[in-house]
């Protein structure tokens, strides 16, 4: 015996459940707005609905009302549908509302073999509105979603604002070198080169290979390290002040547009998390770039051949400080 203070567990359900069998699909008319949708897992549960009838319906009264929900009992435990004079053990059935508003339910053969036709059309509106409680769902989780990305994107590193101080000092280097650097920078050109005269060994290997003598030999001298941290367009405090900011602007936008899919915001909000990883690994690459042994590789910049001098002062304010190559005497 079941004890007086048990409660079962009654779920009223706003969105998507597996449905169950092959219903027609001809028709898309939804049950009327609002209606929520409701399953079951257990006999009690059933029975538990507000406004379930415990009696059987009569067919014609069956045929009136929409399907509302699902159950699918647990167990082995089956019994026959609401449907008058059923004697049918079943387990996997619909929840059926009626026109006065009370709760009944049909188990899927009986639905099938006494309902006929009116039985395809409450299922293809209960599918309709399904589909529907499941969209609106989805449009509002991932619009909470999309609330919360923002709100992380926006908490800004605690290091951004030592990289922001490291990279004003780039504006301390002569306007050629750094607009050299910052070319480079964007086309992640980091290899330093400088020509020599080719050896004799280079020259007699090109001769007997069949090729033109070399008048000048390439020769990687230094590969300046992180030097996309300092590109124009991928520098921390651009991505913190430019990028960030425009993705959290538009992905407001669709937010608010009513007419937005999830699957577009779920896209902008990917787009969103992306950039604010890339901050984190920007301010990462400019500790790296601004190490003392890479500093030192800029003075080869302008030419390979006659580096200057360039160190980093800590100031304040900090700087780089770029000095003319010791020429040899």
């Amino acid at each position: 015996m079941r004890c007086a203070a048990y409660a079962p567990r009654i779920r009223v359900e706003t969105w998507h459940n597996r449905t169950m069998g092959n219903e027609s699909t001809h028709a898309n008319t939804a049950v009327a707005p609002g209606t929520r949708l409701r399953s079951a897992t257990t006999w009690d549960e059933l029975a538990a609905l507000p406004g379930f009838l415990s009696e059987q319906v009569p067919v014609d009264k069956m045929r009136r009302g929409n399907v509302v929900g699902q159950y699918s009992m647990k167990g082995s435990d089956m019994r026959p549908c609401g449907i008058a004079s059923c004697s049918q053990p079943h387990k996997h059935g619909f929840i059926v509302e009626l026109v006065d508003g009370t709760l009944s339910h049909v188990g899927r053969i009986c639905g099938k073999h006494k309902l006929g036709v009116e039985f395809n059309q409450m299922l293809v509106r209960f599918r309709a509105t399904r589909k529907a409680a499941a969209k609106a769902h989805a449009a509002t989780a991932i619009r909470e979603e999309a609330k919360a990305a923002i709100a992380e994107a926006l908490k800004m590193p605690s290091e951004l604002q030592a990289a922001k101080a490291l990279l004003s000092t780039l504006d301390s280097l002569p306007p050629k070198m750094k607009a050299v650097l910052e070319r480079r920078a964007a086309a992640g050109d980091s290899q330093i080169i400088r020509w020599r005269d080719p050896t004799p060994e280079e020259v007699k290997k090109a001769k007997f290979m069949g090729n033109p003598s070399p008048t000048t030999v390439s020769q990687v001298i230094a590969n300046i390290d992180e030097i996309r941290a300092v590109a124009p367009n991928s520098r921390a405090d651009f991505i913190a002040e430019k990028r960030i900011p425009q993705a959290v602007a538009q992905l407001t936008a669709m937010t608010t547009d009513a007419a937005t899919d999830a699957d577009a915001i779920a896209a902008k909000i990917q787009v969103l998390r992306e950039t604010r990883d890339l901050l984190d690994r920007s301010i990462e690459r400019i500790a790296r770039f601004f190490a003392p042994a890479n500093v030192v590789k800029l003075g080869y910049l302008e030419n390979a051949d006659a580096p200057a001098r360039v160190t980093f002062d800590a100031g304040p304010p900090s700087r780089l400080i770029v000095s003319p190559p010791i020429r040899k005497r």
